[in-house]
């Protein structure tokens, strides 16, 4: 039996198969999750999951090389913008430009999977990760 990291075996099955360079979405509650796009749905009612305690257990889980954002999140979403600034240096955060949310949706429709969270929030509080690679040189025994 599980007993630390994400417990849901729906959603721990889809971060193994994830590979180097596989995008991720992590979404509020709300977001129109593209069809054809797996879902892990963990939602069970407002706020619960939040979204950063979500990202936080995919964290322990898999290595994240970069994360994507949707760019309006810097006015309408600054504290989530914040989070996110606290758990990714700079350099592994990029803004995807986007007006009517139509960009940030198109880059979800690449992913591998979405886990639906019960955040509930007006706008922009949704990633997208991409997957890194944990290999170091001379890993492997010799």
């Amino acid at each position: 039996m599980l007993k630390r990291g994400l417990l849901n075996a729906q959603g721990k099955y889809l971060l193994a198969r994830l590979g180097h360079l596989d995008y991720l979405a992590i979404t509020d509650a709300g977001f129109n999750i593209p069809e054809g796009v797996e879902v892990v749905d963990l939602a069970v009612k407002p706020n619960l999951p939040d979204l950063m305690t979500v990202l936080d257990l995919v964290m322990k889980e898999i290595e994240i090389e970069k994360i994507y954002l949707c760019e309006p999140i810097k006015q309408y979403a600054p504290e989530f913008l914040k989070e996110y600034e606290k758990r990714f240096p700079p350099e592994k955060i990029v803004f995807i430009p986007d007006v009517d949310g139509s960009a940030f949706r198109a880059k979800v429709k690449e992913c591998k999977g979405a886990i639906r969270t019960g955040q509930y929030w007006l706008h922009c509080p949704n990633v997208v990760i991409q997957a890194g690679c944990t290999y170091v040189e001379k890993s492997y025994e010799e």
